[in-house]
């Protein structure tokens, strides 16, 4: 049993960089008077060695890793924005989580805080309005309530 030549260091760069180009084993092979078993067994060793990274990164991902480093300098208020838009987009805390580059307890914690602040702002739209049966000013976040507070828990004792 007899074996082809031995890799040379120009193979192996050759096979480098076929792969990082994108390029399948077959194609490499053809260019270096190889297989495209022997290449895919050489990109293995190679890949094990370190001399080829371990996963092809396309532009897409870089991009994509670019965003989320460019996301992970955001200031608080603007992540917790990110991460309430993605809720009301039904995405999960995690696909939040992976986007802005932070865990998921993180922002679970914004969630909670843009609830917060939320709650507040709701108290700031409030109505000032006077009470229907007994004419007494009375302020309430609610649209439609024309009874103030006693009124409006006499008027349900009542049945109204």
């Amino acid at each position: 049993m007899s074996r082809r030549n031995e890799w040379t260091p120009e193979d192996d760069s050759a096979v480098a960089a076929g792969v990082l180009s994108g390029r399948t084993a077959r194609e490499i092979g053809e260019g270096i008077g190889r297989t495209h078993r022997a290449v895919s067994v050489r990109i293995t060793h190679l890949r094990k060695a370190g001399s080829i990274p371990k996963v092809n990164i396309t532009s897409a991902e870089i991009a994509a890793q670019e965003a989320v480093e460019e996301r992970k300098r955001w200031k608080r208020a603007k992540k917790r924005a990110f991460a309430d838009k993605c809720r009301l987009d039904a995405k999960g805390p995690s696909y939040a989580a992976r986007m802005l580059g932070c865990s998921v307890r993180e922002v679970r914690e914004l969630l909670a805080e843009c609830r917060k602040l939320k709650e507040q702002d709701a108290w700031k739209d409030k109505r000032t309005r006077s009470c229907s049966r007994c004419h007494k000013v009375f302020t309430t976040p609610h649209k439609c309530r024309f009874l103030c507070d006693s009124c409006n828990s006499y008027a349900s004792s009542m049945g109204w």
